[in-house]
């Protein structure tokens, strides 16, 4: 990945990070986050002083884009281990999937929800089925 444009990307989560430390705990990102002529180790560490804060979901998540960045591991599919397209990382630098995998995953999610919901249907309906045998005056009542 060319490198001015990750050191935009790299910014683009770090301003991101700021927002969250800022606006939720009125922290500040450590320096040697900032500073681009930091080394990888003082990099590390100020993303491990930022652990206590790691209850925070979109924190963690943020954290782990940023460490990605100067390990090399950054922009790759969580699935199939390829580049994750640039315009993708341009609209979210979070992405984890590449466009084919995202796909694949949301069709299987959306395939297998209906056929939940139609199991949780048809359960129900065979509740009532009992429950109307069980109390068969009911249907005299009515």
């Amino acid at each position: 990945m060319d490198e001015d444009f990750l050191a935009e990307l790299r910014n683009e989560i770090l301003f991101r990070v700021h927002e969250v430390l800022n606006d939720r705990y009125g922290e500040s990102v450590p320096t040697p986050l900032w500073d681009s002529n930091a080394k990888k180790e003082e990099t590390f560490e100020a993303i491990k002083r930022l652990e206590p804060f790691k209850s925070d979901d979109n924190l963690i998540h943020l954290l782990e884009a940023l460490r990605k960045t100067f390990t090399g591991d950054y922009g790759h599919c969580l699935s199939c281990g390829e580049r994750i397209e640039l315009p993708k990382l341009l609209k979210n630098p979070l992405a984890k999937f590449c466009e084919n995998c995202e796909t694949v995953l949301s069709t299987k999610y959306y395939t297998q929800k209906p056929d939940n919901e139609r199991v949780q249907e048809s359960q129900a309906s065979q509740a009532g089925e009992l429950f109307d045998q069980k109390n068969p005056s009911a249907h005299l009542r009515n």
